[in-house]
């Protein structure tokens, strides 16, 4: 049995947008294609629950949000960058 553990949705998307902190996810610093790419790719995984979507989406915006699915909220997140 291997010892993995799932890494929190806002700290996948701070490696894959080459960020030092989770803060900088909010900042001009941050690698949007990368982020957008590793988005997709988790959301495909379905490893994470619409909670975990909706909290990261509405860290990284700012704003609050209410979503009816994963995919809706990481949709959402695309188009932001976009």
């Amino acid at each position: 049995m291997g010892n993995h553990q799932k890494k929190e949705l806002l700290e996948e998307l701070r490696k894959a947008a080459h960020c030092d902190c989770i803060s900088d996810l909010r900042g001009p610093e941050r690698s949007v294609e990368h982020l957008v790419e590793r988005a997709e790719e988790l959301l495909k995984t379905g490893d994470y629950a619409l909670k975990e979507w909706t909290d990261a989406v509405q860290y990284i915006t700012g704003c609050s949000w209410s979503f009816h699915d994963k995919e809706e909220a990481a949709g959402y997140l695309k188009s932001f960058f976009s």
